[in-house]
């Protein structure tokens, strides 16, 4: 996902930072995220 589509459903972008130190996202690239691959609990 791209930062624009974050903030189009109302996330603000100093919780892309977040999300990623959290293990939630990976910062592929300037402005482009994934989801981090993580297990199930």
């Amino acid at each position: 996902m791209r930062t624009c589509d974050f903030t189009a459903i109302g996330v603000p972008r100093h919780y892309l930072a977040w999300m990623c130190e959290e293990g939630w996202l990976v910062r592929e690239g300037y402005g482009l995220y994934r989801a981090a691959e993580r297990e199930a609990a």
